[in-house]
């Protein structure tokens, strides 16, 4: 691995293949001097070649650290002696940390997804970064690479004392999904670049990820439940945002694709917390409750969709969203009489 840094000249062919053949003995004898002294369960099978994978992927993309892009000549060379140094290093800090720690095989994947999370974060604040050339990769490998260690370190330190449960996945799954979204609205509100809004969407999904993942460790909700919560956010976005095209296409009210933008991206916010305010102790809703709501909500749609396309003088998307909003009003009138 190391040779790919070196000078490729005749001269200096002979001291690369020694160093490659040093390499090659000093592995094979510290392998033969611990044979004896360490062992392996599958699970340190498992850890060993995940952090080989990451130290390879990471080490593959050293060279951008000092690399403008992926069309230097040096690139593809660097990339795989990086590729080879980072794999070895990922090899032996799996085969260290396997014998002072017993992790399980959650504990692993647990920091599999923790490197993935924080390795896009980084990525996504390199990203956002203002830069002159649109290519430049150092920023974001740069921060990947930084964000996507330190994480790691950190979830391998609290991944022993954590748990997750079904519910718990649901969360982290439907909290990326919110954070990808949200991260996409806050750039084009801001009128980021292109390179800036898929920077955005990579930091605010890997936040959702990690936002998921550390509220499922103090609240214990279930699938059913979590689905109920974020219905809210659906449904705040469709009559917030078509409440706004409603006034532009049915009214004539001149809205700026920011507005409109903002519009589907807050309601959507303020869906959420109405929904989740409805479901915590203060209201006691329960999911069944919420899931009969959505139901009067959806047959309003239909109904007020029905009536704009049957009678011409009927706005069609005001008829729609007033349709929506006054189904998941009489149903949240009709389920409060009900036993749920």
């Amino acid at each position: 691995g190391f040779t790919a840094f070196t000078p490729q000249q005749d001269e200096s062919i002979r001291a690369n293949r020694m160093l490659s053949l040093s390499g090659a003995g000093i592995g094979l004898a510290a392998g033969y001097f611990f044979a004896d002294q360490t062992s392996y369960s599958s699970e340190d099978y498992w850890l060993i070649s995940y952090l080989s994978a990451y130290g390879g992927f990471n080490g593959a993309w050293l060279p951008g650290l000092w690399l403008k892009d992926t069309d230097n000549d040096k690139f593809s060379t660097q990339s795989t002696g990086g590729a080879l140094i980072g794999t070895s290093l990922g090899a032996t800090s799996g085969i260290l940390l396997s014998q002072f720690e017993n992790f399980t095989f959650d504990d692993i994947n647990e920091m599999a997804l923790g490197s993935l999370a924080s390795s896009l974060f980084g990525a996504g604040i390199g990203l956002m970064v203002p830069v002159d050339d649109d290519g430049d990769m150092r920023p974001w490998v740069t921060g990947m690479q930084a964000a996507g260690i330190l994480g790691t370190a950190a979830v391998a330190l609290m991944a022993p004392h954590t748990d997750f449960s079904d519910g718990d996945t649901t969360l982290g799954f439907l909290a990326t999904a919110y954070g990808a979204w949200q991260g996409a609205g806050a750039s084009l509100l801001l009128d980021g670049t292109d390179r800036q809004v898929a920077g955005a969407v990579l930091a605010t999904t890997a936040l959702g990820a990690a936002g998921g993942a550390a509220i499922s460790q103090h609240i214990d909700a279930t699938t059913a439940e979590l689905f109920a919560a974020f219905s809210g956010s659906v449904w705040g976005a469709w009559i917030g945002g078509m409440g706004s095209v409603a006034l532009q296409q049915d009214f004539g009210i001149e809205l700026s694709n920011k507005e409109l933008l903002g519009s589907f991206f807050v309601a959507s916010d303020l869906g959420l917390i109405a929904t989740a305010i409805a479901m915590s102790p203060i209201v006691d809703m329960q999911p069944k409750q919420v899931g009969w709501i959505n139901l009067y909500g959806l047959s309003g749609m239909a109904l007020g969709s029905a009536l704009g396309a049957i009678f011409p003088d009927v706005p069609f998307w005001t008829s729609n969203v007033s349709g929506s909003a006054a189904g998941l009003i009489v149903g949240a009138i009709m389920t409060s009489y009900l036993e749920m």
